[in-house]
């Protein structure tokens, strides 16, 4: 297997970029997490961890579970502000996959995902 490298942003210009500072979940953990709040139901934990490579998206609506998308092989995660929106932006790759994630969070909460063969 090819090695690839997680490239993020560091934690001031992901606050700089959407307004949320990524946080480690627990003392000495490689993961870093930011919550959104969408409409005051609706939240998007998004989590990474760059040792790993992986990603996770958690939408909640409540206590309700609407989406929890794990996923190895990220290669790029980017954060932007469209508009209202803040946008998660994560590229994957690995020998014989690549595919894109993503996650928009505003009024209205979407996810896009694609994952094809390479």
């Amino acid at each position: 297997m090819t090695f690839r490298e997680l490239v993020v942003p560091s934690a001031l210009e992901v606050l700089e970029s959407v307004g949320v500072e990524p946080v480690a979940p627990e003392p000495g953990s490689t993961v870093q997490e930011l919550t959104f709040e969408a409409d005051g139901r609706n939240s998007v934990s998004f989590s990474y961890d760059v040792i790993g490579r992986s990603v996770r998206v958690l939408w909640k609506a409540g206590d309700r579970i609407i989406l929890d998308l794990f996923r190895e092989g990220a290669v790029r995660i980017g954060f932007r502000q469209d508009g209202d929106d803040a946008v998660v932006d994560v590229d994957f790759e690995t020998d014989s996959l690549a595919g894109n994630i993503e996650v928009r969070v505003g009024d209205e909460m979407h996810v896009k995902d694609k994952l094809l063969f390479v």
